[in-house]
């Protein structure tokens, strides 16, 4: 076994103030007690908060997110409980703000999970529908399998959890966006195996096949490696994380090889590397992002080695905080998303005098 399956990947902390979901009547007096409100929007007493502070309108339905193609995604596992008051998230809302051209998938985890609740805490109804909001948002649950050795009965009853915010924070509490457009299933094995296939092909199946979950329903792997055959022998997920490594490993050319060796599509391809010095995020963002198919990518000619990535220079706890390196690394995202849009429309021009 190679060594970088010793690598103890953290798990999402349970917050210090978890607390059972209260009674109906008092998170609608919560909720409703002008809490609401979109972090980017401005209000006044006769408006109803659907116009952002540069006038966008925020009751538009969410831009639809597709997993076939297109430009790189900022990922964030957000595995920091959002206090009341204390802006624990501000730094997401406000690159989301910063960067309207970027797209965001983020990871939502209440609990490692969705917790023992139908609900989530009053404080996760009051953010969520937030982040739903935003036209270049994508939600999904965590799920932690254990390498497939979670029962299926147990990880369905958690994805229930999930779907189920939807239909009874509309139902019972009038709260339009709790939802989730997919889960992030993680400890996905990367060894191929009946078992493997039979498992994760069945939560598939049942993620695309449930109500409650909107949007592509999208089955997202965190193996932490490449898996080591094609991915119908793991259920055909829409995204896999190929690299969950500190920087230090994530360099190192044994991994560095594995990953060239069993390369995915990039629209299918995520990257998390932590620890990465605050003097290498900017060129270790790009190289993840701009890799070409002469580097050993199998995605094409000139295609990024991944089109999803977290990149982050904090060495421990990396998804309870956003690091010193926040900014940088979604600028730098936004910075490919630029050049890549700049070189498609000088191409479109090139045709365009072409064919004249």
């Amino acid at each position: 076994m190679a060594f970088w399956k010793f690598w103890s990947r953290p798990r999402a902390a349970a917050p210090s103030n978890k607390e059972k979901t209260p009674p109906l009547d008092r998170i609608k007096t919560y909720l409703s007690n002008g809490k609401q409100t979109s972090p980017t929007t401005t209000t006044s007493s006769s408006e109803s908060g659907n116009t952002s502070a540069n006038g966008a309108d925020m009751s538009a339905p969410p831009r639809k997110h597709t997993v076939s193609g297109g430009k790189p995604c900022v990922v964030m596992p957000l595995y920091i409980y959002p206090l009341p008051g204390k802006d624990s998230w501000k730094p997401l809302y406000d690159a989301i703000a910063a960067h309207p051209q970027v797209d965001f998938l983020i990871v939502v985890n209440p609990n490692s999970g969705p917790g023992e609740e139908p609900l989530p805490s009053t404080d996760y109804m009051r953010e969520v529908p937030k982040l739903n909001a935003l036209p270049n948002v994508t939600t999904v649950g965590y799920i932690a399998i254990t390498w497939a050795r979670k029962s299926l009965d147990d990880v369905k009853k958690e994805i229930d959890r999930y779907a189920g915010w939807d239909k009874k924070a509309c139902q019972d509490l009038e709260i339009e966006g709790l939802y989730l457009e997919g889960i992030y299933l993680d400890e996905t094995p990367n060894h191929v195996s009946e078992h493997a296939k039979s498992y994760l092909k069945e939560l598939t199946g049942y993620v695309k096949g449930l109500e409650g979950l909107r949007g592509e329903r999208l089955v997202i792997h965190n193996p932490g490696t490449p898996p080591e055959g094609p991915l119908s022998a793991f259920g055909s997920p829409d995204l896999v994380c190929v690299s969950e490594e500190p920087h230090h490993r994530y360099i190192h050319s044994e991994v560095q090889s594995r990953i060239e060796t069993y390369s995915l599509p990039h629209e299918k391809t995520l990257f998390q590397v932590s620890g990465v010095p605050l003097g290498h995020v900017q060129a270790t963002t790009k190289r993840i992002l701009a890799r070409s198919a002469a580097q050993g990518s199998s995605a094409g000619n000139g295609a990024r080695t991944a089109r999803y990535i977290f990149v982050t220079d904090l060495e421990k706890d990396f998804y309870e905080s956003f690091g010193e390196s926040w900014g940088c690394f979604v600028r730098t995202v936004a910075e490919v998303v630029d050049e890549e849009e700049e070189e498609g429309n000088g191409k479109k021009k090139k045709n365009k005098k072409g064919k004249k």
